[in-house]
């Protein structure tokens, strides 16, 4: 059932959604459908409404319902993406770095961390997370398949990203990341 809500979201997003909300309540101890409902209100704009399942998620995986490493992946970001959204950087970097311990080659996290740490201001760190995404982009965990991008993504996506500003303003700082390999 929960495959099914998920695939009519591009057809029926508010259905999408209400029908997972409604499986969610009957089922209290599903964390899958929790990260699922989550990532589909995160998609609706929803940062707020989407963290707690998230975090509900994580809880129930802690508890005994296990999650697999994609869906355990997918509440970190989750729960990141919806406090960055809300413009509270600083509470998404403990997200990403907690995703990172348990999957250090999971590139689009590193990436989003390096976001959040120059919204923070911290420019050292931000070059640094910057500089492994950039390293290890063509390298993501088997169960992030789907999270893989072109060659150059990241590359590219540094020059336009608004959250990376603060790092193209310092040109010694950007010219160091451009000259990653």
């Amino acid at each position: 059932q929960i495959a099914l809500f998920v695939e009519s979201a591009d057809r029926d997003l508010a259905g999408a959604i209400a029908g997972l909300e409604a499986l969610v309540g009957e089922h209290p101890g599903s964390a899958t459908a929790r990260v699922r409902l989550g990532e589909l209100l995160l998609r609706d704009g929803a940062p707020q409404r989407a963290r707690p399942f998230f975090e509900r998620a994580l809880a129930l995986h802690d508890e005994g319902c296990t999650l697999g490493p994609r869906d355990r992946w997918a509440a970190r970001e989750g729960i990141a993406h919806a406090h960055a959204m809300a413009g509270d950087y600083a509470a998404a970097i403990p997200q990403l770095r907690g995703s990172l311990a348990e999957h250090p080659d999971a590139t689009p996290t590193r990436y989003n961390l390096a976001c959040a740490l120059c919204r923070t201001g911290d420019l050292d760190g931000c070059e640094r997370e910057l500089t492994r995404a950039l390293r290890t982009e063509d390298a993501v965990p088997d169960f992030l398949v789907d999270q893989r991008r072109p060659p150059g993504h990241y590359r590219r996506a540094m020059e336009i990203d608004p959250d990376l500003a603060p790092l193209r303003a310092d040109r010694a700082r950007l010219d160091r990341v451009r000259a990653t390999r």
